[in-house]
């Protein structure tokens, strides 16, 4: 892409190649990744909270103001987060928060070294779920010889219940709290968001060895499909109302030239697909940043139910055609628009079509897999109704 259009995503590339032209006119959709190609993938950490308790009532502090608070269970915020935290951009974003929380830690009257290695013990570390998008681990504090279900999530579905887990009690109150809050709303967001969150809760030693046990039986299933399944009861059970302890917001910014090389691609007559892992919250988001159809001309895939899917997807289509009403008598009869600066004369009633943003989630994606292995291949109306709805541009060109 960077080539055919002689702009940079990654560096400055300018090609001479004469065959290019042909291929390019040949292409109809650009399908690409986000982080990393339309991002620096350099997560800036903007906002950086932890819950306490101020009576019986819930607040938000930022870390600079640790050192003040006094209920807050400081050393097991730090192990939890110490425990999920790897080498992902946004990790080492987070791990900026959690150096924050050493240099405040160290302040206090305890005597722990929260960076010491033997502090923290990981006896499980589960990797990234994607069924619950989060990255559970057991870990224990080797001074206290107390037991933990630490979780990393990005997004809220995790902790609203969205991904079948029963959520704390207490989350929805600290949740509406963020929102209601943090100044979020009010920052000059320059490139994709990222909202990553961390819970911790205490379990006994005997809990510990039976989570560790199960899952291990798991591990003795054959059938790929039931040891998943086997795998994701026993973490649903183990992440069972894990109290919501911290929220990192942080921002990566857009890669120079991202913008107006997408809608280079629109005035090209391109479709463009972005893939992210990112909750359809902050996919919006990054759409309106980028300059994507927003507002009326966009809609979400619904993946509850086969129907729902094949409902939405009529609505696209729908919504993708508009009908040109009746012109005034002084136009004779006819309509012109200017569209992408090619002016093209419609007749009355004639169908044209707008441009339309498509966000499919995780449950919509999950199910057309569903469909496609019991179809064996991309058949069925779910899939017909998808391909008419991105081949309508291929069929009416001079629309762009």
């Amino acid at each position: 892409m960077c080539s055919l259009l002689s702009f940079s995503f990654r560096s400055k590339v300018q090609c001479n190649n004469p065959l290019v032209a042909d291929v390019w006119a040949s292409i109809t959709r650009i399908v690409t990744d986000k982080t990393g190609t339309l991002t620096e993938n350099k997560m800036i950490p903007k906002i950086q909270v932890i819950y306490a308790k101020d009576g019986d009532k819930w607040t938000m502090k930022d870390v600079t103001s640790i050192q003040d608070l006094q209920d807050t269970d400081l050393e097991n915020h730090i192990l939890a987060i110490m425990s999920t935290t790897g080498m992902e951009p946004e990790e080492i974003s987070i791990a900026s928060c959690v150096k924050a929380f050493y240099e405040l830690g160290t302040t206090t009257d305890t005597e722990i070294h929260y960076g010491d290695t033997e502090t923290l013990i990981v006896h499980h570390a589960f990797g990234f779920v994607r069924e619950l998008l989060a990255k559970p681990t057991l870990f224990s504090n080797k001074r206290t010889g107390k037991y933990y279900m630490g979780v990393q999530a990005g997004g809220d579905d995790f902790w609203k219940g969205k991904t079948h887990v029963t959520p704390h009690e207490d989350t929805l109150v600290k949740l509406t709290l963020w929102d209601t809050q943090t100044p979020v709303n009010t920052l000059e967001i320059r490139g994709a968001p990222r909202l990553w969150s961390h819970g911790v809760k205490e379990i006994t030693k005997e809990e510990a060895e039976t989570i560790i046990s199960k899952w291990n039986d798991c591990e003795s299933i054959h059938d790929d499909v039931s040891r998943k399944e086997a795998q994701l009861k026993v973490l649903r059970e183990a992440v069972a109302r894990v109290p919501l302890i911290s929220r990192t917001f942080m921002v990566d910014s857009y890669r120079k030239g991202v913008k107006a090389g997408i809608q280079k691609l629109y005035k090209e007559g391109k479709q463009v697909f972005i893939c992210t892992g990112d909750a359809v919250s902050a996919a919006k988001t990054i759409a309106e940043n980028l300059d994507f159809p927003t507002g009326l001309q966009a809609m979400d895939l619904h993946g509850g139910s086969e129907e729902a899917l094949i409902t939405s997807l009529r609505n696209a289509i729908r919504m993708q055609t508009v009908i040109e009403p009746p012109s005034p008598a002084s136009t004779r009869g006819i309509l012109k628009l200017d569209i992408d600066s090619h002016s093209r004369v419609l007749e009355q009633g004639e169908p044209r079509l707008q441009s339309l943003s498509i966000f499919v989630d995780q449950a919509c994606m999950e199910l057309f897999r569903s469909i496609q292995e019991r179809e064996g291949g991309y058949k069925g109306e779910a899939f017909e109704l998808f391909f008419k709805l991105i081949e309508a541009r291929k069929a009416h060109k001079p629309h762009k």
